[in-house]
């Protein structure tokens, strides 16, 4: 005995160290990453791919797939972290555990669900968050995405998830739900549910079920601006009926506001109730509803023209066939009703009578025509009886009588149908339309469906306008002039499916007209047996425009003639804008034969034929051609398919916004096996307004074409440069090229130039279909930058000798996989400006960019002596392909750029920079709103441009960002000796604005010889999505315009400018801008000292002026200008400006002008005013006291009246003078100016004898002036000072031959 227990004892010491052996044993491979994966692929039902980690803790995986027998489940991505056991709970735990993509495939089942007895589980389970980017159990279902929740399953005690958000389609979920794990399992659950985007009507539902698990008493409610929808009834989940009562309750309810889970539901107020009662699956169920809309109104407004419905229901759940309809009433808009009532018998027999009352279709929808209808419908039918439909409506339609009358009879049988139409027919007016036949569909057993119908129709005088007008500017509602319809129609055809159908299908459309152009043509098809061809012959003619095609056709060959001939393309505008094509013009012609062959038991059609077409003068889709001729030869492949072909096509003057192609030559000759093809192309591009770009293309290849795919090579391929003197776009010669079978191309190793500089590659193809794919594998040859720079920027001086290589890998189907290097082999960039040669010192520069798994993974790095260091590192992780504005973004990015001035490639020409900069900020959030953390500086920043005369010294600024939010805690520079400063504040999320303040205080903004400003001032401005608000007051301090017009640049005499001859084409319109909400509000003083010189001017400017501006009008100028004092250069003298007064009320270039300049130090006041605006002004001679226009001129070019013929010829001498010197300087003007003198004038003497007297003056100020005179024959001359005491009072003092001291007094009259 005691032996036995021995035995028993070491048998049972045996049994606990084999499974602690055990469990060690499985806690080991648990724990070891190696261990984990050899677990996992030798479990059941398990597929793993790249496990990476251990099991317990942090593990992830690239795909796992689950199988039972009733479905799979496939998670990718999979990851999860802090895995666990506690043995004292029996709890597994898991701190998170993410799943990119859930994808749930279940075998459908008729077996009930059984209510388990509870819900006891063996090994609890805690996960803190679980995280599924992508949840879908359905191909054909949305996917559920987004899901974020937490998991609480304990052995026993109450299980709890709670949801913390998913997306489905445009609506956001949460939710949260618990049951008991011991009987009854009381359960308590409730879900809501709202649109991501709550647009104009936002909405919520939430529905709740509480109660034990086996029955449930449920409820849920839509609530949407006071407008509810309620539903109750008890929810039996595991019962074979689970629904027994269902109430249904509506107070003004809106479908539209479920517009995100179902679009293009209609405006509605529905109040009301439905009632649902089923006791029992083999009992009487009852549904009864009664609802009324408020809000009806038309489809074409979006809403629902049913303005009360009434509806009962009843028939046995079980008995589903066996149904009656005892209440059908629906009140509709406008007046209309449709009452009825129906049943349908278990054995088949069915039968619904119901009577249209008052049915106004423009009612229900305005884009049909106006009409009354009013009569009864009947439809009978069953199992053995024959179908009968019967409809007589009758009306009016426009004010003339209508009728439609339809009686159709059919039956049932046993392997199909057999259908008589015995009248279908509509009629208003002299419009008829009418239909009768026969249409019979049978199915033999083991055999295809036979159809046979015999068919005759007519249409006499029938615009479908008639029937629907359109909405209102549709084009079917613009369609022009008078639609009228007149055909004859037969079809007798008999057969399964096309290849083996036979028969007859003619169609006649007799002299008509469409849109009011002349309308006729026919169609004719036949086949009399199976084993003929089919024939078909069809000709039409719209307008000016004709198009025949002929041939026969049979199963797997089609041979058709065609040929067209379209004088007015423009006449079939309004056909293509039915279809929403745009407006085409020009005339076209051709003609050929067209040969379709069918290849293997797939539909792979095989073209072939020849032909001609020619083009001219035509547009469409914002395209013109001047012509086009093309002409073609494409044997069929066959036993003789290796024949010659051919292709020519010439296009000229092709025009485009943003591209003009001069010419374009295509020509291929040869055989399918062994045929050439040159390509050139020629002519200009416009990506943008301001960019005229070369284009280029030359393609010379050899191939041959074996039926499935082409295979050749090309001998020569360019693509000429953009602009002149930079490389060519593209240059390859060699390259061997497959394109087939089916969408593949696929080129061999190669080499090729690109931009200037050389890439090979080893792999090159791309594949559509099912599953399409890329892949590449590039290597840059070794670049030697400098040259390359030198070409692409040849005025900005680079030279050295820096070289760069790099490579290049990519793989694209369902997901993306890449890699970029490129990176300094060695060398150095060195750039030469007005400043002299500096080398940028480069130490280091690197771009990488890695794509595997869904991640992407960027880093960058620039430094250099000179130009600084700049690097960073970037990972996005996008929920798609590519990455978006959703896509989560970390990294960082550092800058410490040590002299701007070597940045200068990357500013505009002439523009130079100067100073230090330094950023370092972290990135995180979203791509499209990143958080910003960090600090950004600069010091020693200038700014210069010498023609400009732009010059900013001594900047700083300072930028300190967080997250979403930038604060600009310095920003100044000196100008001059003044000084501009600035602080402001910026918000970068989703909706961006930014708030800046600017303070000047005598800055020089400008310092040229002709051009200087000197200002003071303060502004704000404030950015924001939709738009700027610009406030301020600016003074000038000083300020300098010199617009002499003769110091401008000029063109030589010998240079003519020849204009290219534009299109008569209209410019296509510009979309639409986004408005914006822009307001300027800048108030302008000019200060006293703001001088104006050039075009015979010279004068101060004061004043005041208000720039204005709002949304998207124009900038407006208010405000007035004083130009006193000064002088005016005209009729060859210097004028006072006495008066100058220049308003502005609205437009910058066009103020109104209220000038008076007079000529000083005469007796008299005589000058020249101008008035009017700037862009029309009214210049006319002044004096005062009024003279005649000569006396005028006279007193202003001589100072004094006219007093002879001699004089009048030197008047005209000296208008002829100042008016061919124009708006500059004369040559007299100059010659006295560079003596020092303003005035010389010749005259004769008073008395008998005359004598010619020489005057010589100079204007000291305003008020003194110094003359000489003397005779040319007198031996001395005579001196004059004179002093202007006031307007009417004149002090002289003359010396020499008379001496005397004059004080003058004047008074005029008339």
């Amino acid at each position: 005995m005691s032996r036995s227990l021995r035995l028993l004892r070491n048998s049972l010491i045996g049994l606990v160290l084999l499974v602690a052996l055990s469990a060690g044993f499985v806690v080991w491979l648990l724990q070891r990453p190696s261990g984990g994966a050899w677990l996992l692929a030798h479990l059941p039902g398990v597929q793993v791919e790249a496990p990476e980690g251990s099991l317990m803790g942090d593990f992830r995986a690239r795909r796992l797939v689950l199988t039972w027998a009733g479905g799979t489940a496939e998670l990718r991505g999979l990851r999860w972290s802090g895995l666990g056991v506690t043995a004292s709970q029996g709890l597994l735990l898991a701190r998170e555990l993410a799943i990119d993509e859930v994808m749930i495939r279940t075998t459908p089942s008729n077996t009930p669900t059984a209510l388990p007895d509870d819900l006891t589980l063996p090994l609890g389970v805690h996960i803190g968050q679980l995280i599924i980017g992508r949840l879908s159990w359905a191909a054909d279902q949305p996917p559920l995405q987004t899901l974020v929740a937490e998991i609480d399953l304990p052995r026993r005690g109450t299980h709890h998830i709670k949801l913390t958000g998913a997306r489905w389609q445009q609506l956001l979920l949460t939710g949260d739900a618990r049951v008991d794990s011991a009987a009854p399992m009381q359960a308590e659950a409730t879900l809501t549910v709202q649109p991501q985007d709550a647009g104009s009507l936002p909405w919520r539902a939430v529905a709740a079920a509480r109660g034990p698990l086996a029955r449930l008493q449920a409820k849920a409610e839509v609530e949407a601006a006071h407008q509810t929808l309620k539903a109750a009834g008890e929810v039996q989940p595991f019962s074979a009926w689970p629904v027994n009562t269902l109430q249904l309750q509506a107070d003004r309810f809106d479908l539209s506001a479920l517009a995100a889970l179902a679009p293009g539901l209609p405006r509605t107020s529905l109040s009301g109730s439905a009632t649902l009662k089923a006791p029992a699956r083999d009992a009487e169920a009852t549904l009864q509803a009664e609802l009324r809309n408020t809000a009806a109104g038309r489809w074409d407004q979006g809403a629902l023209p049913v303005q009360r419905l009434a509806l009962a229901l009843a028939g046995r759940p079980d008995l589903p066939t066996s149904l009656r309809l005892t209440t059908l009433d629906a009140e509709l808009a406008g007046g209309g009703r449709v009452q009825g009532q129906g049943r349908h018998e278990a054995d088949g027999r069915w039968q619904l009578d119901a009577r249209v009352q008052g049915l106004r279709p423009e009612a229900l929808d305005a884009r049909a025509t106006p009409a009354r209808l009013d009569g009864p419908l009947t439809l009978t039918g069953g199992a053995q009886e024959p179908l009968s439909a019967q409809l007589d409506l009758r009306g009016s339609l426009q004010q003339r009588p209508l009728r439609l009358r339809a009686q159709l009879k059919g039956r049932l049988l046993e392997h199909g149908s057999r259908w008589q139409i015995e009248e279908a027919r509509l009629a208003s007016g002299d419009a008829e339309i009418r239909a009768s036949g026969q249409v019979e569909a049978l199915r033999p057993p083991q055999d295809a469906l036979q159809l046979a119908a015999k068919v005759d129709a007519q249409v006499r005088r029938f615009d479908p306008h008639l029937l629907w007008r359109g909405e209102p500017g549709s084009a079917w509602a613009r369609l022009p002039g008078a639609t009228q319809l007149n055909a004859d129609a037969r079809l007798d055809v008999r057969g399964s499916r096309l290849d083996d159908a036979t028969g007859t299908l003619e169609a006649r459309l007799l002299p008509g007209s469409f849109g009011g152009l002349p309308l006729e043509g026919h169609l004719t098809l036949q086949r009399p047996r199976v084993q003929d061809a089919a024939t078909f012959d069809v000709d039409t003619r719209l307008g000016g425009n004709r198009a025949q095609a002929s041939g026969q056709a049979r199963p797997a060959a089609v041979t058709a003639q065609l040929k067209l001939q379209a004088g007015k393309l423009a006449e079939l505008n309004p056909l293509l804008a039915l279809w929403g094509q745009g407006p085409v013009a020009g005339q076209a012609e051709g003609d050929g034969e067209l040969q379709l062959q069918r290849t293997g038991k797939a539909a792979n059609w095989q073209a072939g034929g020849s032909g001609r077409l020619a083009v001219t003068a035509s547009s469409a889709a914002g395209v013109t051609v001047a012509n086009a001729r093309g002409r073609w030869t494409l044997p069929l492949p066959g036993a003789d398919g290796d024949g010659s072909m051919a292709l020519a096509l010439e296009v000229n003057g092709l025009r485009h916004p943003r591209a003009e192609v001069k010419t374009m030559r295509l020509d291929l000759q040869g055989r399918r096996s062994a045929h050439t093809l040159q390509v050139q192309l020629g002519g200009r591009a416009h990506p943008t307004p301001e960019q005229d770009l070369n284009v280029g293309v030359t393609l010379q290849a050899q191939g041959g074409w074996d039926g499935q795919a082409w295979a050749g090579r090309i001998s020569r391929l360019d693509m000429a440069p953009l602009r002149p003197n930079t490389p060519a776009l593209l240059a390859a010669s060699g390259v061997a090229l497959k394109v087939g079978p089916g969408p593949r191309v696929v080129a061999e190793p190669g080499r090729a130039e690109v931009g200037g500089a050389f890439v090979r590659w080893q792999t090159l193809s791309w594949q559509g279909g099912e599953r399409p794919e890329a892949r590449a594998e590039l290597q840059l040859e070794d670049l030697a930058v400098a040259p390359l720079l030198a070409r692409w920027q040849p005025d900005f001086g680079w030279s050295g000798d820096l070289r760069v290589v790099g490579h290049a890998s990519l793989l694209f189907n369902d997901r993306l996989t890449a890699e970029l290097l490129l990176e300094r082999q060695g060398g150095d960039l060195r750039v030469t400006d007005e400043f002299g040669t500096r080398a940028l010192g480069l130490t280091d520069l690197r771009l990488a960019l890695n794509v595997r798994d869904g991640v992407w993974q960027i880093a960058e790095g620039l430094a250099g002596q000179e130009l600084g260091s700049f690097g960073g590192a970037l990972t996005l992780r996008p929920s798609g392909l590519l990455p978006d504005a959703q896509t989560p973004i970390d990294g960082v990015l550092q800058a410490n750029v040590a002299q701007l001035g070597s940045w200068g490639a990357w500013v505009p020409a002439g523009w130079r920079l100067g100073g230090r900069v330094a950023a370092q900020v972290r990135l995180a959030g979203r791509l499209g709103a990143p958080d910003l953390t960090g600090h950004a500086e600069g010091d020693g920043l200038a700014l210069r441009h010498l023609l400009y005369g732009v010059d900013f010294t001594d900047g700083r600024f300072a930028l300190d960002l967080n997250g979403q939010h930038a604060q600009l805690t310095q920003l100044e520079a000196r100008g001059g000796g003044g000084w501009l400063r600035a602080t402001g504040r910026a918000e970068l999320g989703d909706k961006p604005s930014a708030h800046v303040e600017i303070q000047a205080d005598k800055l020089r903004l400008m310092s040229r010889v002709d051009r200087r400003i000197v200002a003071s001032g303060q502004a704000q401005l404030d950015l924001g999505e939709q738009g700027l608000q610009l406030n301020g007051t600016l003074r000038a301090d000083e300020g300098l315009f010199d617009v002499t017009r003769a110091d401008a640049p000029t063109l030589a005499d010998d240079v003519t400018v020849v204009r290219g001859q534009r299109s008569a084409e209209p410019a296509v319109a510009a979309p639409p801008r986004t408005p914006r909400n822009t307001s300027v509000n800048v108030a302008l003083d000019f200060g006293n000292d703001f001088k104006v010189r050039g075009r015979g001017l010279a004068t101060t400017l004061r004043g005041q002026l208000q720039i204005t501006q709002k949304n998207d009008g124009p900038l407006r100028v208010t405000g007035r200008l004083d130009a006193n004092g000064g002088q005016y250069a005209a009729y060859g003298q210097k004028l006072d400006i006495e008066r100058g007064d220049i308003r502005f009320t609205g437009t910058l270039d066009n103020p109104t002008l209220d000038l008076l300049a007079v000529r000083p130090n005469l007796d008299l006041r005589v000058g020249v005013r101008v008035s009017g605006t700037a862009l029309a002004p009214r210049v006319a001679l002044y004096s005062e006291p009024d003279m005649s226009d000569t006396d005028k001129l006279s007193w202003l070019l001589l100072g004094h009246e006219p007093s002879g013929q001699a004089n009048d010829t030197a008047l005209l001498q000296r208008a002829a003078v100042a008016l061919l010197s124009g708006e500059g300087e004369s040559a007299t003007g100059r010659a006295l100016r560079q003596l020092g003198l303003d005035e010389l004038a010749l005259s004769q003497s008073d008395g008998d004898t005359k004598s010619t007297i020489v005057r010589l003056g100079k204007q000291i100020s305003r008020r003194w002036y110094v003359g000489y005179e003397r005779g040319l024959n007198a031996t001395t001359g005579s001196w004059q000072l004179i002093y202007r005491i006031a307007q009417r009072f004149t002090l002289r003092a003359q010396g020499g031959e008379d001496n005397a001291l004059d004080l003058i007094w004047q008074w005029k009259w008339n």
